[in-house]
């Protein structure tokens, strides 16, 4: 009987109706496993050679990763909550095409934002992604940054009699995004 979150924020992470590629590396040998992991999802490549690192790591590596494997997806209704996504302007691993999947599991707005960075863009840059989950929450919106993609996908009420206007008024009035 709670209210609902006012936000889902969904981490350069693929949507729920969509398989995770990496998870197929879940059954790989140790060093197969690992140098999937540096190449596609940019994990640090002393993971390779730090015998510590490994040991501590890659059980609960596997462990995620065989249950995202195992994970099947069940059509549910699409929830009431606006969904931001972000992803890295350089990941190769869950990309803007991936991000825009998660749009079809909200009735309630969806955002796409993308930041510097690759897959681990939340690792290589926490205060970024901590100003903007709280310009999401606040309502700000910064204007996008050099090579950044900021998508909004409007509900019902969002549509304005001046599709200019609007915008304007997502980034805060400036005027210098309208052309």
């Amino acid at each position: 009987g709670l209210p609902g979150p006012a936000l889902l924020f969904a981490g350069g992470g693929h949507p729920p109706h969509r398989k995770v590629p990496l998870a197929a590396t879940a059954d790989l040998p140790d060093d197969a496993f690992i140098d999937q992991l540096v190449r596609r999802a940019g994990a640090q490549p002393e993971l390779k050679h730090e015998p510590e690192l490994r040991d501590l790591l890659l059980p609960v590596l596997r462990a995620d990763f065989a249950w995202i494997k195992r994970y099947r997806y069940e059509p549910e209704p699409p929830l009431g909550t606006p969904i931001v996504a972000l992803t890295g302007v350089d990941d190769g691993e869950v990309g803007v095409a991936d991000l825009l999947g998660w749009a079809r599991h909200t009735t309630a707005g969806f955002r796409l934002r993308t930041m510097p960075g690759g897959h681990l863009f939340v690792q290589d840059r926490p205060a970024d992604v901590a100003a903007v989950i709280t310009a999401d929450l606040a309502g700000t919106h910064p204007l996008p940054g050099p090579g950044e993609i900021h998508l909004w996908l409007a509900t019902g009420e969002d549509h304005a009699e001046d599709p200019v206007a609007a915008v304007l008024a997502r980034y805060e009035g400036k005027p210098e995004v309208a052309s």
